[in-house]
């Protein structure tokens, strides 16, 4: 009995009965779909039981903890700060506050929306009350750092302005805390763009426009970023139009940039915001309930080649947050009413097939009335999505992982010198096979549940297979690649009903 059989006949029987009750030894499935190690089958949901939780940043710490930063109503009306850590696998970490749960009561309420991680590992998280900007910094175990501000929190009002609002947050080089939002003016009660800038000890830092901030046009600041010139940008809206401004270090408007200092223009109104490598500014976020993604030259310009004319239309939702993959990958993640949404782009704008379904994995999460805040991508190539869910009474705490680019393959030798990768999988006609390098009189069989090879294809050669349907019914597969009758890759296939889409 050569090699070939005696896997037939004795090893892959057991093998296919154990991947449908355990992880499947074949490894990942197709970036985008749920990291199952995660949570439950990928979803963590916290309920507090309190009058509602939200979710609206997140970061990740250098040992891989997660961090979700939101709020925590004890009523209908009393927020609170809530600043949650999660271990790896997504369990609320023991290790800190009360077990891994922060509430920070400042002012009469407050909510909190961006956080930041320092290099010494303390936690800023920021936000605002009704009235007032709102910033808290906490040590490692998350306990407030009496350092900061007073005894841990900063409380800012600005002169002329009320209801203030801090929607994102940035450090520069030097460890100062550049905060994005708006303030109302008390003369039109008009939005303006807000800047400000705060020194390490939670002081504002008087060198910055006039006092600490800047004010700039109508408009409502929601994504900031520096450039590598230190020039900062403020991404929202103006008018119900995506809008894009960018100021000198010192807080003044930086006139050479778009018109007078801004990009005002395009339908919708801008949630989130990244500079490529490039210098290219993407800036993403909803116009009349669909996923906009938009990008610009360094010198505010739509860039003519993405997308159509600068700009991507995508799904059906609102899109709230922005990541970059290290090959230049676009990800873009929100929410529709029931489901957490995350697309892929590549460098052109083009959404990646080999992502989820057609470039979008879509999860449902909740009864309805659901949001996706928050976009992270871990160390891993994972991708985690933070926001809530509603169980029909309240919303609580809900993140999802899903899995990033990963290669297929059994842990042994003779695997560990090719990689493969399966697209679109699940899937209903047909699907590719792509291996890193090409490849030269190979075979492929395709297993049954039971072990039983349903399909045989010979003489492959090159980086990818085509595999059709054909008579396969819909179920689970393995496939195995085999070169001069060693087994060389395998992997698991998901046959999915014609009917489904």
């Amino acid at each position: 009995m050569n090699l070939k059989s005696y896997f037939q006949k004795c090893f892959y029987p057991l093998v296919f009965l154990l991947s449908l009750l355990i992880i499947p030894l074949a490894g990942r499935s197709q970036a985008g779909s749920l990291d199952s190690s995660f949570g439950n089958q990928g979803k963590v949901i916290l309920s507090l039981d309190t009058f509602g939780d939200v979710c609206r940043a997140l970061a990740i710490q250098d040992d891989a903890k997660i961090l979700a930063g939101g709020f925590s109503l004890s009523s209908f009306t009393s927020p609170s700060f809530l600043l949650l850590r999660y271990t790896p696998d997504g369990m609320l970490d023991p290790n800190f506050g009360d077990g891994g749960i922060v509430r920070t009561s400042i002012e009469s309420g407050s909510e909190g929306r961006a956080l930041l991680i320092q290099d010494d590992g303390k936690i800023i998280l920021g936000g605002s009350s009704k009235r007032f900007i709102n910033l808290a910094r906490y040590t490692k175990d998350g306990s407030l750092d009496s350092s900061f501000g007073v005894d841990g929190k900063v409380i800012t009002d600005f002169e002329g302005f009320y209801n203030e609002k801090c929607m994102a947050m940035v450090f520069q080089d030097d460890g100062k805390i550049i905060v994005g939002g708006y303030g109302q003016h008390q003369s039109n009660d008009r939005p303006h763009f807000l800047l400000a800038r705060y020194l390490m000890d939670g002081n504002l830092d008087s060198s910055f426009g006039t006092n600490g901030s800047r004010f700039a046009g109508i408009g409502m600041g929601h994504a900031v970023q520096i450039q590598q010139d230190g020039k900062i940008l403020l991404g929202g809206t103006s008018d119900f139009d995506f809008a894009l401004l960018r100021f000198n270090q010192d807080g003044s408007v930086d006139s050479s940039f778009g018109n007078n200092g801004q990009v005002i223009g395009v339908d919708g109104s801008g949630n989130a915001m990244l500079i490529q490598e490039d210098g290219k500014i993407l800036l993403g976020g909803t116009s009349k309930s669909v996923f906009v993604l938009l990008r610009y030259t360094e010198n505010g310009s739509l860039d003519q080649s993405f997308g159509s004319n600068g700009k991507v239309f995508g799904r059906a939702g609102t899109g709230s947050s922005i990541s970059l993959q290290p090959d230049g990958k676009i990800l873009f993640g929100g929410s529709n009413n029931s489901s957490f949404l995350l697309s892929r782009y590549v460098s052109n704008g083009n959404l990646d097939s080999s992502f989820g379904l057609d470039g979008t994995a879509s999860i449902p999460i909740g009864i309805s009335g659901n949001a996706a805040n928050a976009l992270m991508l871990q160390k891993d190539g994972n991708m985690i999505l933070g926001g809530f869910s509603h169980n029909g009474a309240k919303r609580d705490i809900a993140l999802v992982r899903f899995q990033g680019d990963v290669s297929v393959g059994l842990d042994d030798p003779c695997c560990e010198k090719l990689d493969m990768s399966i697209y679109p999988n699940p899937f209903n006609s047909r699907t590719t096979i792509r291996i890193n390098r090409p490849i030269k009189e190979a075979e492929l069989w395709v297993y049954d549940a039971i072990g039983q090879d349903v399909l045989h294809i010979k003489h492959t050669e090159g980086e990818e297979i085509q595999l059709q349907r054909g008579d396969l019914e819909m179920g689970v597969y393995f496939v195995v690649v085999w070169v001069n009758n060693q087994r060389i890759l395998t992997g698991r296939i998901v046959v999915r009903d014609l009917g489904t889409f």
